[in-house]
């Protein structure tokens, strides 16, 4: 599994919703994120893929999505 389709259930996860209702190029605040569960979701893409992300690092890369997410990584 990519990082990308790790963000993405993660994202689903935090939001209770359908993994197939996130779209990685929609901005994470569009589909029901709000900061306390983008802080949950930063958590848990640092627990799952052993990395340290600070809150400012959602936002460094453009709109908070999943896909712009990923490209941190790169």
């Amino acid at each position: 599994m990519d990082r990308s389709s790790i963000i993405q259930r993660i994202a689903a996860d935090v939001l209770e919703v359908s993994i197939n209702e996130i779209d990685v190029d929609r901005d994470l605040f569009e589909l029901g994120m709000d900061s306390l569960a983008l802080i949950r979701l930063l958590g848990s893409i640092e627990t799952e893929l052993n990395v340290l992300l600070p809150f400012e690092a959602a936002f460094s890369c453009g709109r908070p999505t999943v896909a712009n997410l990923s490209k941190l990584f790169d």
